[in-house]
């Protein structure tokens, strides 16, 4: 597991969205062995390599499903932080949409001279 979390460090700046992925698996790997502790700050990197991927649909479900869980141990400053993180990537989604979006005043070529 260690050469997968190496190469999940070195990646996370130069290809986020594939460190994120070595991240989750070895995450997913330690919840299964039973170490939840281990996987949830592994899920937290997974989740700031997503973030830097710029992958804000995968970020957002991750957070969500983080703090769901935290919710359920009865954590109650990690929810409200994951959801300021929500609230953060819905923005940044939004702002991403519009710049990208036409603009409506602009004139088009149309063929026909309309």
């Amino acid at each position: 597991m260690r050469p997968i979390l190496r190469a999940a460090k070195d990646e996370y700046a130069t290809a986020p969205e594939q460190s994120a992925r070595k991240y989750g698996d070895i995450a997913t790997r330690m919840e299964d062995a039973g170490f939840r502790g281990h996987a949830t700050v592994l899920r937290e990197r997974q989740l700031e390599a997503l973030q830097a991927a710029e992958a804000r649909d995968h970020a957002a479900d991750l957070a969500a499903r983080l703090a769901a869980e935290a919710l359920h141990a009865g954590d109650r400053h990690e929810p409200r932080r994951l959801a300021g993180l929500l609230d953060e990537l819905a923005r940044k989604a939004e702002e991403a949409e519009l710049q990208q979006a036409p603009d409506p005043t602009a004139r088009t070529n149309h063929p026909h001279g309309r």
